[in-house]
């Protein structure tokens, strides 16, 4: 049997003590549709996404990763991928209108080869509806499109059979099959397996023992080869779905709340989990380049640990470290620095949530590559929109953290060595900023070297 590895994407992770009251999704906002995007082409670089012919915020998405759900206006819009740093004229799939309906959730894959030309778009209806109380709902989307039939075995016993890649399989109603299989469980922890079809003992993928909280939609993704096969997943947390969904203000919860998001940019650091007051918390399971959403916490004092995953309390790396959490607060903690030279260090960062003015974007930008050059940001025009932003504690006691307001509008936006002008980090060609949003940009160990997030503080 061939144990293969579990990557596991955290995109919103149960609170410590969950405070919004459950809803059913579907229903938050019938005058807009929720989409996301996820690259499961095995063979194609990293890539961008093109919206209504703008660069998508969330793109630079490589191999294997998903992103966040955006809320969208219902109706037609455009869709159109590229390799990275290529304009949607050059683009692998060329734009394509896709109809959003009010409440629909629907993920974008990529999927296919680019070297046998099979690369396609395929559309996952997602099902948000409200689940009965005690329950929890997983999905399997099968993208490995030289792959066998597939068996999903939960605890042993075949959950779903017959699971094959969009389009090779006719089902009953005459239609192909788009590879995408859910069903609603009772919360617990279970052994998941990927199986030859009608053959249980044929294990492809072995992924333990999965933790799978109540009131929370799993999304797991069978990648690769039919000789490599490896599964990433996504948790959306149905308990904080409004923080998800919506932008409407409400301003007595947040008067009486913290909210919490955690991240881990620490290049060669395996997996954490976090521990809260010394108990094992649900910012947990999070791999390099991850960042969670944010969720709700009872204002307080608290204490934070960091452990590799899989151990215990007892085998923490880091703290438990003493911080507050203030009424109306944002902060995000941020695991940084190398295991192996012994210099993680965990740094909580206070995000800037200041009113904006009704036509501007914030860009928020966090400094994470220790022993590197402090960075510049500008316009590709040479206009410097922040300078000297150094790694945390090289210059004093800084935090490696900073924010500045644009406009909204579309940019080039360039990070530069400070040291070296000539030097171009990261190179956000085309990024569309919208009025009223605040963007989270990390300066990461990694290829893209960046994590460009968008996060609402209402």
């Amino acid at each position: 049997m061939l144990k293969l590895a579990y990557f596991f994407v955290a995109i919103s992770l149960l609170a410590v003590a969950p405070v919004v009251a459950q809803q059913d999704a579907s229903q938050q906002d019938e005058a807009s549709s929720q989409f996301r995007m996820a690259h499961f082409s095995v063979d194609a670089s990293t890539i961008d996404v093109y919206l209504d012919d703008q660069l998508y915020a969330a793109s630079g998405l490589s191999f294997g990763t998903i992103s966040r759900w955006e809320r969208i206006t219902a109706g037609r819009h455009t869709l159109a991928i590229s390799a990275a740093g290529n304009s949607a004229n050059d683009a692998l799939i060329p734009l394509t209108e896709f109809e959003f309906s009010s409440g629909e959730w629907l993920t974008f894959a990529l999927v296919g080869s680019l070297e046998r030309g099979t690369l396609a778009l395929q559309t996952l209806e997602e099902d948000y509806s409200e689940l009965a109380i005690g329950e929890a709902r997983i999905g399997v989307f099968y993208a490995v499109e030289d792959g066998p039939t597939v068996d999903v075995l939960v605890n042993g016993d075949a959950l779903f059979q017959l699971l094959s890649y969009p389009g090779n399989l006719i089902q009953d109603e005459g239609q192909a099959n788009d590879g995408f299989v859910s069903a609603d469980i009772v919360g617990s922890s279970y052994d998941i397996q990927i199986t030859a079809n009608g053959d249980p003992t044929t294990v492809l993928v072995d992924l333990g023992e999965v933790r799978v909280a109540q009131n929370t939609n799993t999304f797991f993704a069978v990648l690769g080869t039919q000789g490599t096969l490896q599964v990433v997943s996504a948790v959306t947390n149905l308990d904080t779905i409004e923080s998800v969904t919506t932008n409407e203000t409400n301003s007595t919860q947040d008067a009486s709340l913290a909210h919490l998001r955690a991240a881990h940019f620490s290049s060669g650091t395996p997996e954490i989990d976090l521990y809260f007051n010394g108990e094992l918390a649900s910012f947990a399971n999070l791999s390099f380049g991850d960042i969670t959403e944010f969720t709700d916490f009872a204002p307080g004092e608290y204490t934070v640990a960091i452990a590799p995953t899989g151990t215990s309390f007892a085998d923490v790396v880091i703290g438990p470290i003493d911080f507050s959490l203030d009424n109306g607060s944002w902060k995000t903690l941020v695991l940084i620095g190398t295991l192996a030279n012994q210099s993680l260090q965990l740094q909580i960062l206070d995000e800037d949530t200041r009113p904006l003015a009704e036509t501007d974007a914030r860009i928020s930008i966090f400094h994470a590559i220790p022993a590197s050059s402090p960075i510049d940001v500008r316009l590709s025009d040479g206009t410097v929109l922040l300078q000297l932003l150094a790694y945390p504690g090289v210059q004093g006691d800084n935090d490696g953290f900073s924010s500045f307001e644009l406009p909204a509008g579309t940019y080039d936006i360039q990070v530069i060595a400070s040291n070296s002008p000539a030097e171009n980090l990261i190179d956000l060609r085309g990024t569309r900023l919208n009025a009223g949003r605040h963007y989270f940009l990390a300066f990461i160990r990694a290829e893209p070297p960046y994590v460009f997030v968008v996060a609402d503080f209402d």
